[in-house]
């Protein structure tokens, strides 16, 4: 779109394969920042850090659990741990912590995300795990 003599570029978010790019192959726009990238302190792309600030923000959390790219990888997630595990919630909850978090769950977690998935569904429990402090952090 074109102002006043000024270009504008529209993000676009899209679920689509020619989308689905890791960030480092990413097209920047300087004018079309990417919301979840910003909050997460992603460095301006026309000016170098050769090292990134550190910081944690609620707009961070509220990214992680409302963004479309987000909610996207939980579902694909859950598609994920239904194919290698089948229909079993037990075994999906298992399957699922194990891929996010690189261990078995503990029991009350366990049932915590086997109720969780059974009352409303698989995705939801990825989200949970996606959505963890222990994913979310590196120790």
């Amino acid at each position: 779109m074109t102002v006043f003599n000024s270009s504008f570029y529209d993000l676009i978010d899209d679920d689509r394969p020619e989308f689905n790019r890791r960030t480092v192959y990413r097209t920047n726009v300087n004018s079309a920042k990417d919301p979840l990238l910003e909050a997460f302190d992603c460095p301006e792309p026309s000016v170098k850090a050769p090292k990134r600030s550190v910081t944690t923000t609620p707009l961070q959390a509220l990214g992680m659990m409302n963004n479309a790219f987000v909610q996207r990888q939980a579902k694909y997630f859950a598609q994920r741990v239904q194919r290698e595990v089948g229909s079993d919630v037990e075994a999906q909850i298992e399957r699922a912590v194990m891929i996010a978090l690189g261990r078995n769950p503990g029991p009350a977690e366990r049932k915590r995300l086997v109720e969780l998935a059974r009352e409303h569904g698989l995705v939801q429990a990825c989200w949970v795990l996606l959505n963890s402090s222990e994913f979310l952090y590196v120790k």
